[in-house]
């Protein structure tokens, strides 16, 4: 998904041909982030150049109507609240979920012969996000948490796949390291993360009622255990105006 570099592109490279690729027939894309969308040019170029186009792949990106994030420079098919792909021949299912929040546009993926969530920036391999509405992302986090409890999984293979609940064990985040084994630890990890921070947030604005505060003063009281360089303050302010 990401491009701010061309690292993501030589990895992706490496797994196509481990696995023997002819033809990439789907991009599947979890918000509209330009270092996720971004991407999306320069990997169609390369596919070309490696012969593995045929005929053009198929790209989803949900659509948000007057979204602040629309798909720029191609077309593509909007994503819909728990539409399944049948992928592969058959032989692998990727559910889609609206998880709004970091964006209003965010989707997250089950891959469910594998027990993976791919989560998008919604959950992270390492620190915690931004987001635009915390109403939202809470109740996407809560649904994140439900996924990976009894998302319909079964692994590659078996018959009746998706008729028993299972558990999800890994997440494969937008950023950060694979989350291996303790997937429902990390959003636990999130919302309690939030909830504190809400609640910091509250307690500030309780002891400001005779002196009213700033988003950026309050940023400073309620995250002075921590050094916050411009862009984290105003990223934390972002998160204390929601």
């Amino acid at each position: 998904e990401r491009s701010t570099s061309l690292e993501w592109l030589t990895n992706l490279e490496s797994v196509l041909f481990a696995q023997k690729t002819k033809h990439v027939s789907d991009i599947f894309l979890t918000h509209g982030h330009h270092d996720h969308q971004g991407g999306v040019v320069a990997l169609i170029k390369r596919l070309k150049q490696l012969g593995m186009l045929p005929f053009p792949p198929r790209i989803h990106m949900r659509k948000v109507k007057g979204g602040k994030f629309p798909p720029k420079g191609f077309e593509c098919d909007d994503i819909e609240d728990g539409h399944v792909y049948v992928l592969h021949g058959g032989t692998s299912t990727l559910q889609a979920y609206h998880t709004p929040g970091h964006t209003d546009c965010s989707v997250c993926f089950v891959l469910k012969e594998d027990f993976i969530l791919f989560s998008g920036d919604s959950v992270l391999g390492c620190g915690s996000t931004v987001f635009e509405d915390l109403s939202d992302y809470m109740a996407s986090l809560a649904k994140m948490r439900d996924l990976m409890l009894c998302a319909p999984c079964q692994p590659r293979g078996e018959e009746g796949a998706g008729d028993t609940p299972s558990a999800l064990h890994t997440i494969c985040p937008g950023h950060g390291l694979v989350i291996r084994g303790g997937g429902l630890q990390k959003i636990d990890e999130y919302i309690t993360h939030r909830t504190e921070r809400e609640e910091q947030i509250m307690a500030c604005l309780r002891e400001a009622k005779s002196e009213p505060k700033s988003s950026l003063q309050i940023v400073d009281a309620v995250y002075r255990d921590m050094h916050l360089n411009l862009i984290l303050k105003l990223s934390a302010q972002g998160s204390v105006i929601s």
